[in-house]
């Protein structure tokens, strides 16, 4: 799964009406504020309307209401409004295994800020930090990069474009990321990695490869050429859909 920029927007309108309670704010306002187009607005906003999250009050001196108070729509109820329903249970923060289910793993406090802080204290000082957290994953899946948190505790946004292959490490637990640039080490599951990229193809049971880097597909040695040189095994099975992929891609 993969989250959407329309996400954020969605917090900033809820945000917007709250902070102008007991206003009626038309959409030529609010769109303004917030500065996006207008059809985005309306798409967004219907989908906030239908969860109750938003009310239309009708008229020519209408405008925009929160669905229900500001303290008792928390940032899950967006999240899940607009991309669905996460991989998180019973509202609580993800552990470190079910935080890598999330495409570009996201950071906890994020899954924090998802679970439990409400629409009314994204407002406070203290949720700065969270919101950030938010904002900045968003803009680094809208332009396809790739989010890690590496062994020195370091993030990098890397774009898809330069990640040759992901391949599990010695040591348990741990993934290599391999790219032009050189390796970057981080905490994963090698199986959960491919997961909402199509970019991305678990060619065997140690690695995952991006298909932009293969050169050629070796059925006979059951290999993969990728562009840096480097050949990587691929489980008989699973040739017949890369080809198939890839004649696509094309």
């Amino acid at each position: 799964m993969k989250l959407k920029p329309h996400t954020d927007y969605a917090i900033q309108i809820l945000q917007h009406i709250h902070k102008h309670e007991g206003e009626l704010h038309g959409a030529t306002r609010i769109v303004g504020s917030i500065g996006l187009s207008y059809p985005v607005f309306i798409k967004i906003t219907g989908q906030l309307k239908r969860k109750g999250l938003i009310r239309v009050i009708p008229g020519r001196n209408g405008g925009y209401r929160l669905g229900k108070p500001a303290d008792k729509i928390n940032v899950y109820d967006v999240f899940s409004c607009m991309e669905g329903e996460l991989q998180i249970q019973d509202h609580q923060p993800c552990d470190k295994d079910k935080m890598h289910t999330l495409v570009c793993g996201l950071q906890e406090k994020t899954i924090q800020a998802m679970s439990g802080m409400s629409i009314a204290e994204l407002a406070s000082d203290s949720s700065i930090e969270h919101l950030s957290a938010t904002t900045q994953t968003l803009k680094a899946q809208t332009e396809r990069l790739y989010r890690i948190e590496t062994i020195d505790k370091e993030i990098h946004d890397i774009p898809l474009d330069e990640i040759i292959l992901i391949q599990s490490s010695l040591k348990q637990g741990l993934l290599e990321l391999h790219r032009e640039q050189g390796l970057l080490k981080f905490r994963g599951m090698i199986t959960r990695i491919a997961i909402g990229i199509p970019e991305f193809f678990h060619s065997h049971i140690s690695f995952v490869v991006n298909i932009n880097h293969i050169q050629n597909v070796d059925v006979v040695n059951q290999s993969l050429i990728l562009t840096n040189g480097r050949a990587v095994p691929i489980a008989k099975q699973k040739i017949k859909r890369l080809l198939h992929l890839m004649d696509v891609k094309n």
